[in-house]
């Protein structure tokens, strides 16, 4: 006996209806389902509130964003780029050989944004992306005519904007947070926004209680080297927020009032900085810059320094060069997830009594193996040109 054989049977009409209204509600069921998948949204730097697709699988990380994509995604970062900025490779050579060693998947992926060698925009759409990821957080962004950003979102391919260039005072936490909500990997990206907050805190829980006479006039000629006029200094954003966080008064902000700008020597001369930080990242053995980063030793970088101020046209006369209070950070912090390494580099060089046991650039190596899943060694910053 079926246990459906006791149940009476009801009229054929009663039935008609009760198939209806079941199908009816199996119908909202369906489209309520349906709808809450793709109602997710996420707001982005740019204030711009997208919607989040069902599925996330094929994604596009755009020029600058690789890295900070990969904390959030983890140690298969490869896997779900079908195109990525060719700054990784050409900028971060030593990280990209690290990861590619782990990944190998990652030289398969073709590039955007390349020096003219990426792919072309009909090329990026040709992969089939459900999201992109882009750089750009000083206001709000309209995608120029054209351009790659353009093309995917006319062609209904999710868009949004991340920076850790602008203004990463502001923008570093809400930037991973937007990367791990679009990808669904909320909790690896909440992780990072602890660790990063619990190291920005070993400094700002310090400095945020000195007076304004205790906090140094720094000045930061960015590029120092690589670009052969003095200087071109932070302002309103980028370094200028790390600086500021350290706990010194950025005079770059004082010359000019963009994110990023420049400043002639007698100008900076006359702003009395008491500090010059240069920022490098050149290559072992060069001849022009500050050699700083992956795989650079501490006397490589002391080295460079002191042959920079030594020469350095408008930097040499300055007040604080002769008195030899100098200082370099590496350059490629100024669009970097791990940016709060910069900002210890800063406090120490700025405040050497208040840090003597902070050490920025093991931050940067438990930074590498908890995020990035390498392990790497380098020198990201110095303070003055004899070994500390």
């Amino acid at each position: 006996m079926s246990f459906t054989q006791n149940i009476p049977s009801a009229p054929l009409p009663t039935l008609r209806r009760a198939g209806l209204v079941f199908g009816a509600l199996l119908a909202c069921a369906s489209f309520g389902a349906s709808f809450g998948a793709h109602a997710a949204t996420v707001t982005d730097v740019s204030g711009r509130t997208v919607t989040i697709p069902a599925k996330v699988e094929r994604i596009v990380v755009g020029f600058g964003v690789f890295p900070a994509f990969a904390v959030v995604e983890g140690a298969e970062s490869a896997r779900r780029v079908v195109a990525m900025g060719a700054d990784l490779k050409d900028r971060n050579k030593a990280l990209y050989e690290a990861m590619l060693a782990k990944q190998p998947a990652l030289a398969t992926i073709p590039t955007v944004g390349g020096e003219g060698k990426g792919l072309s925009p009909d090329q990026v759409l040709a992969l089939k992306p459900d999201v992109a990821i882009f750089g750009g957080g000083d206001g709000p962004v309209s995608a120029k005519e054209g351009s790659l950003q353009a093309r995917l979102e006319q062609a209904g391919v999710t868009v949004v904007y991340v920076d850790f260039r602008s203004h990463p005072g502001a923008n570093t936490v809400p930037s991973i947070r937007t990367i791990a909500k679009l990808i669904g990997r909320e909790p690896e990206g909440e992780a990072f926004v602890r660790y990063h907050e619990e190291q920005l805190r070993r400094v700002t829980d310090v400095v945020g209680k000195l007076p304004k006479d205790k906090r140094p006039r720094l000045f930061m000629d960015m590029r120092a080297g690589g670009v052969k006029d003095c200087c071109g200094t932070p302002g309103k954003g980028n370094y200028g927020d790390l600086i500021e966080a350290a706990g010194a008064v950025n005079v770059g902000a004082e010359l000019h009032q963009g994110v990023l700008g420049s400043a002639k020597p007698e100008a900076i001369a006359a702003a009395g900085p008491q500090i010059y930080v240069a920022g490098g990242a050149s290559a072992p053995g060069a001849q022009v810059g500050v050699q700083l980063g992956d795989n650079i030793t501490a006397q490589q970088a002391r080295a460079s320094l002191a042959t920079l101020v030594a020469n350095r046209p408008g930097v040499t006369t300055l007040e604080a060069v002769q008195a030899g209070k100098v200082g370099a950070v590496w350059h490629s912090f100024y669009n970097h997830p791990f940016n709060v390494v910069a900002v210890q580099a800063l406090g120490k060089i700025a405040h050497p009594a208040l840090f003597q046991s902070l050490d920025p650039d093991a931050t940067m190596r438990d930074l590498y193996r908890r995020f990035l899943h390498v392990e790497l060694n380098g020198t990201y910053w110095v303070n003055g040109i004899q070994a500390r």
